[in-house]
């Protein structure tokens, strides 16, 4: 069936075109810290945009679960999967911590968020590549993962036939 609004315009096929590529290294933001959890180095990243402290299932595997309190979403709002919940101690500098933190089998690393870093009174200097924990100064550093590559890519307009 013809819309009766629809303007004739010639058909146009989709093409796509690479504009920016981007090494995410490139980032002078250090925002991940080294922490020991059972003994066993695990990369952190300290996220003060997240409101809960994740820890992957696999970094915990030998954590005491708890009923978890509450659901998780991701920023795209896909459910975390939580397992349940635990305080995990660690160790970051030689400076032993623990942290609320619930499991889920959905994030691949160990995330400290806003409830943790307030917590402890977290103050970052960016500049300086540190955070202040308290008393304790922590260096924190780049995710350590080499040639990571993003594409942006633009699609001009076509015509979908019907």
């Amino acid at each position: 069936m013809d819309c009766p609004t629809r303007k004739n315009r010639p058909r146009e096929e989709a093409s796509v075109q690479p504009v920016l590529t981007v090494n995410a290294n490139m980032s002078p933001t250090k925002i991940y810290v080294t922490m020991e959890v059972n003994g066993e180095p695990v990369r952190c990243l300290l996220d003060s945009g997240c409101e809960w402290s994740v820890i992957s299932a696999d970094l915990a595997p030998k954590a005491k679960l708890n009923p978890s309190q509450c659901t998780l979403f991701a920023a795209n709002k896909a459910n975390l999967d939580v397992l349940g919940d635990t305080v995990l101690p660690f160790v970051i500098d030689g400076h032993a911590f623990k942290a609320d933190v619930s499991v889920c089998s959905k994030v691949e690393d160990f995330l400290l968020g806003s409830d943790w870093l307030g917590q402890q009174g977290a103050q970052w200097d960016f500049a300086g590549g540190t955070v202040t924990l308290g008393d304790k100064s922590i260096k924190v550093h780049h995710r350590h993962r080499t040639w990571i590559c993003r594409r942006i890519v633009v699609a001009t307009d076509c015509i979908v036939p019907a």
